[in-house]
């Protein structure tokens, strides 16, 4: 895929988020913010690295503050937003307390829906101020 194609399912994904019930589905919504903010920053790194897709664990490497990528370094903040944010989407897929239909949303609540919200758009609007000025009109934000 390269830099539109990511863009583009960032904001089909976007639009998916626009119609979870969050108070319901707080565990899907925190899921699926996690794969907006994904989607951005591979249209982000695929500006630099032709490979496609990269592994979540590449993908960390390549942001670290600290990565050999100098022009794909990420800001330690946002950095950690990023972090942030997939830890909690593994933890809405992944931790669940019982069989209980509901139990997932025992653990996921409205705070985390929030939480979630202001890392991904954190990753979201650093993104966007990076990406090549000839892309702007492809953001759709």
């Amino acid at each position: 895929m390269n830099r539109s194609d990511y863009l583009a399912k960032a904001r089909h994904n976007e639009e998916f988020l626009e119609s979870i019930d969050k108070d319901r589905f707080c565990d899907w919504w925190v899921t699926a913010s996690f794969y907006v903010a994904l989607h951005y920053v591979n249209a982000f790194v695929s500006v630099s690295i032709k490979s496609g897709f990269c592994s979540h664990e590449k993908i960390k490497s390549i942001l670290h503050p600290q990565g050999s990528f100098t022009d794909l370094r990420f800001p330690r903040d946002k950095f950690e937003d990023y972090m942030l944010l997939q830890n909690l989407s593994r933890k809405a897929r992944y931790m669940q307390v019982g069989d209980h239909e509901d139990s997932v949303c025992r653990l996921m609540k409205p705070k985390h829906v929030q939480k979630a919200e202001k890392l991904m758009n954190s990753v979201r609007t650093y993104v966007l101020s990076r990406l090549p000025k000839d892309d702007s009109s492809e953001s759709g934000k």
